[in-house]
């Protein structure tokens, strides 16, 4: 037996292979160091307010529930980002999306509701932002 090969079993099966080590890296890695990816204001509204919206009229048990589903969706995302940076926009926007079920899910209990109502939400976004196409021309 050689000091460089790896033997083992899987299931019933015997196997060998030389001992290598490889390690991949994430491309995440691969980004030049300090570049801070951030999500615009009106994206972040966007997203809050969708969160707001579906959640109206839902139970504190339902909000923990969705809140729950939230995160395992940054988990996964969080996943795809590491071979795929272009998953790392969906990586910042899940995280928003988790916050906001935890900033309700948090609203509930503090106020003693027993379900949500944006409308009662002094922190809610009820209306995604406007679509803005440039400056407007001066008026001068």
């Amino acid at each position: 037996m050689h000091r460089d090969t790896v033997r083992g079993y899987w299931g019933s099966q015997h196997f060998a292979f030389p001992a290598t080590i490889v390690h991949t890296i994430p491309a995440r890695w691969l980004r030049p160091h300090g570049e801070q990816l951030e999500v615009h204001p009106d994206s972040e509204r966007f997203h809050r307010a969708l969160i707001c919206r579906n959640a109206d009229g839902m139970t504190p048990q339902q909000i923990d529930h969705a809140a729950g589903e939230a995160l395992e969706q940054v988990h996964h995302v969080q996943g795809l980002a590491l071979d795929d940076p272009q998953h790392d926009w969906g990586a910042l926007t899940a995280e928003i999306d988790h916050r906001e079920w935890l900033r309700i899910a948090a609203h509930l209990r503090a106020a003693g509701l027993t379900s949500y109502d944006p409308r009662t939400d002094p922190n809610a976004v009820e209306d995604p932002p406007r679509i803005r196409f440039g400056t407007p021309p001066d008026q001068t």
